[in-house]
């Protein structure tokens, strides 16, 4: 599963289809929808793989990559967790 946890990239890719959202506030994403994005995996066990991403999901603060990292390795039935640093 992919899931979005950033909007924020260390630059800007011409390629990068997300132009228009990234590094943009209004787009960011909040622990409210992060804890969503989280039940929802809880809810889905057919999901054992998540990609984390969006921008760069390296540049999230140390904490909230801890904590989400704590929550999704909680989940009985994710098995898989890769980050995305950079562009996708």
């Amino acid at each position: 599963m992919l899931f979005l946890i950033s909007n924020r990239c260390g630059m800007y890719c011409r390629h990068c289809t997300r132009k228009r959202r990234v590094g943009n506030r209004e787009y960011d994403y909040s622990e409210k929808v992060i804890r969503e994005g989280l039940e929802y995996i809880r809810e889905h066990p057919e999901i054992r793989d998540v990609l984390l991403s969006g921008g760069d999901a390296l540049l999230v603060s140390d904490e909230r990559l801890d904590w989400l990292l704590g929550e999704l390795f909680d989940i009985p039935h994710v098995e898989i967790v890769r980050i995305v640093q950079g562009f996708l």
